[in-house]
């Protein structure tokens, strides 16, 4: 999964750009979906872009 400005030219840490994950991901868990990939091409700070893709997306499950 990425995550993107609305002119789709910049990529970004999940759930910090346009893309509802939030019906992605109730439509996933309905067809048994157990995994995702977080893909951010090319990040000034890559630790940091995963360490806030996996904080947003701890968000959703609390």
């Amino acid at each position: 999964m990425k995550d993107l400005v609305k002119e789709r030219n910049v990529i970004l840490p999940l759930r910090e750009g346009f893309i509802d994950v939030k019906p992605i991901f109730k439509a996933a868990s309905t067809v048994g979906l157990n995994y995702i990939f977080v893909e951010h091409d090319m990040p000034a700070d890559p630790f940091r872009s995963i360490q806030t893709s996996i904080e947003n997306l701890q968000q959703l499950v609390e």
